[in-house]
């Protein structure tokens, strides 16, 4: 009788001891990129005057690959007195959810390439005007929302992670 009052003693402490807690209080749910390019259609197209002209992105494009979020982007230059000029970028970045927006964006945004008339324009642009072209991009790709949670979900108050693992966008929720 002693043995099975100690072992019924003693199982629930090794029992519990072997189960995370963190799977009994949430559960992770993958955001896929047609859910989120669902969502930028909406955001896009965006504009940005620069010193001359203007610089107008449209037709996003997500995709999530290893650890990083990818956004394609077709880029157009419209400059006085030229036709519009207008490419391809695609810009990488890590992830940063702003509780207060309920909105995922793109941190520290890179282009990593951009492309006019099928070939890679980063080769033959001038580190100037390579930084006026890439600091407006990522200025605005940072300021824009890749993903907004609705305003009146309890699962936004409940958003415990937010991570890019394996080629998949997670969201893990829990108390």
């Amino acid at each position: 009788m002693k043995k099975f009052i100690v072992f019924i003693m003693v199982f629930p402490f090794f029992f519990f001891s072997c189960v995370k807690k963190e799977n009994l209080t949430s559960y992770t749910v993958e955001l896929s990129p047609n859910m989120i390019n669902s969502f930028l259609e909406k955001e896009f197209p965006v504009e940005e005057k620069l010193t001359i002209g203007k610089l107008i992105l449209r037709d996003p494009q997500a995709d999530i690959q290893k650890d990083k979020i990818y956004l394609g982007t077709t880029v157009a230059l419209d400059l006085p007195l030229i036709q519009e000029i207008s490419g391809r970028a695609y810009i990488s970045g890590s992830l940063y959810f702003d509780r207060e927006s309920k909105a995922l964006y793109l941190k520290n945004p890179s282009i990593e390439k951009l492309i006019f008339n099928d070939k890679d324009f980063l080769r033959y642009i001038p580190p100037s005007s390579k930084d006026i072209l890439f600091d407006s991009i990522k200025k605005i790709i940072s300021s824009i929302p890749i993903y907004r949670f609705e305003n009146n979900s309890l699962s936004e108050k409940l958003i415990k992670d937010i991570k890019v693992q394996n080629g998949k966008l997670l969201v893990t929720f829990g108390l």
